[in-house]
């Protein structure tokens, strides 16, 4: 899929995310086991055990179970689940380099209503046909809570906000991040696919999260957990994508 890029009424840095098959960023990824779980958890916040039900498509749907995990891996990568909204102190390294420090997880925000985006809106969730469904919602929430930039003004210097999800009507999913530093805060994903052995990962393009208004990143199936990492400050306010 090739990735189109938007600022959409001043609020967020847009893309339809690209995927090529890769080793995960974090050994987060892998097929760890319970035991090594366990022991990172001595030593870092961890999530507690869940069971996430997500929609397959096609009137499919599956269940699965995520162990204790970390919410950030020794190297500084974030190890997401569908449905979290996740919050990051931001702790910058040699003038470039960040290192995101887990703060809390909070409740998602209840989702929009479709039906009640206007006529722009509809024309720009429609600018990317692969992702049209899946934009459309992402917009039809800004209208149900806080959108990013709300988020950014009313939180602490060095923020990060990191708000993954599954649409509710489809298989899509969504990721928004928004931060608050000074410049483009630009990562790397790779994205949890559904496989025979539960999650297949691959690379996954993303966009420069520009300060005080956010990244949104969407893809037209479902996804399990999602890795970010190697997290660097670029300069300026450009969302280039990758």
């Amino acid at each position: 899929m090739r990735p189109i890029t938007a600022v959409i009424a001043g609020l967020i840095a847009i893309s339809g995310a690209s995927a090529a098959t890769e080793p995960p960023i974090s050994d987060l990824g892998s097929a760890a086991s319970r035991t090594g779980l366990e022991a990172a958890c001595k030593e870092t916040a961890c999530r507690p055990e869940q069971d996430i039900s997500q929609k397959l498509g096609g009137g499919r749907s599956v269940s699965w179970h995520a162990p204790a995990s970390p919410y950030v891996d020794k190297n500084g990568a974030l190890y997401v689940l569908p449905g979290e909204m996740l919050v990051f102190h931001v702790e910058v390294k040699e003038g470039e380099r960040v290192a995101p420090v887990f703060l809390r997880s909070e409740p998602p925000p209840p989702p929009g209503d479709v039906s009640l985006l206007n006529d722009q809106e509809r024309k720009n969730a429609a600018a990317d046909k692969d992702n049209e469904v899946a934009m459309a919602q992402a917009f039809a929430d800004w209208h149900a809570s806080k959108n990013m930039r709300d988020r950014l003004k009313d939180a602490p210097p060095d923020t990060l906000f990191v708000y993954y999800r599954q649409i509710p009507n489809g298989a899509s999913m969504i990721l928004e991040t928004g931060h608050n530093l000074e410049g483009t805060l630009k990562f790397d994903a790779s994205i949890g696919r559904f496989g025979r052995q539960l999650f297949v990962y691959e690379h996954s393009s993303t966009c420069g999260a520009i300060s005080g208004l956010g990244s949104l990143e969407t893809w037209p199936y479902p996804l399990g957990p999602i890795l970010l990492g190697n997290f660097r400050l670029l300069p300026g306010k450009v969302a280039t994508c990758e």
